[in-house]
């Protein structure tokens, strides 16, 4: 199904769902929502093309808690990140450093690894390529919490 397929199959359904339809919700009252909200700011339009990695700004210098499997690697996000086997069961800080797009692994107040942040995207894409790969990365972690749940019987 393509985008003009879904406007096709959706632009019938708003004026009824707008000027027919009683709504049931607390903020409509079982009114029309067009009735309970006769003029509604209008929103902006989604942009054609995203920064995807904007996050990284966002959260530099954020700092995540660790602990070195018997491997020596770490997972943050999914993505395993190779620490060294001498660490094993420690517990170290990863402190994000965006501008740099690196994370700097650190132990008891010393850097003892730096490493290249993984699963980084183009610095700019179209909103629909961004869309597929969020998918993907949807289908991902479904995927890892069921295998998790199949292993320990914990609830999803």
């Amino acid at each position: 199904m393509t985008v003009s397929d879904a406007h096709a199959l959706l632009d019938p359904f708003i004026p009824y769902y707008n000027q027919l339809r009683p709504h049931q919700g607390a903020a409509c009252q079982n009114r029309i929502p067009d009735e309970a909200f006769p003029s509604l700011p209008t929103l902006p339009s989604l942009p054609e093309r995203v920064a995807p990695n904007t996050w990284l700004t966002v959260e530099d210098k954020r700092v995540y808690r660790r602990r070195v499997n018997t491997a020596g690697s770490i997972q943050v996000d999914r993505h395993p990140y190779y620490v060294g086997q001498a660490f094993a069961g420690a517990l170290i800080l990863v402190h994000l450093d965006a501008p740099q797009a690196r994370f700097h692994i650190s132990l008891n107040g010393a850097v003892i690894k730096v490493l290249d942040i993984k699963g980084l995207h183009p610095t700019e894409m179209t909103l629909l390529d961004y869309v597929e790969v969020l998918k993907t990365e949807a289908r991902f972690i479904d995927y890892f919490r069921a295998m998790h749940w199949h292993k320990t019987g914990a609830p999803q």
